[in-house]
């Protein structure tokens, strides 16, 4: 578990992640890796394209659990711009 910090931009722990989730099953895994494509276009898309101001509300909404309607508007904004960006991403190769 993360410790209860204030936001940092150098903390790695401040930074989105992305779960791997079963197909079949439905059952949260663990992270992606940093070096995984949707990782690393989330990764370039939070380091230039994001202020300061968007990337704390979005962990101060996603690990802190505000509810300050700034940091709500901010993170649903930020989460619709990932959506995008990782639907516009190749499908992965089947694995099976």
């Amino acid at each position: 578990m993360m410790e209860d910090h204030e936001f940092c931009d150098s903390c790695e722990g401040c930074r989105p992640a992305i779960a791997s989730v079963d197909p079949v099953t439905g059952k949260v895994g663990p992270a992606l890796p940093r070096t995984s494509p949707p990782m690393r276009a989330i990764d370039e898309y939070w380091d230039n394209h994001t202020s300061y101001e968007e990337r704390k509300s979005y962990i101060e909404v996603t690990l802190h659990n505000s509810r300050r309607s700034i940091d709500m508007e901010r993170t649903r904004k930020l989460t619709d711009a990932f959506q995008k960006l990782l639907s516009e991403l190749p499908d992965e190769p089947d694995q099976s």
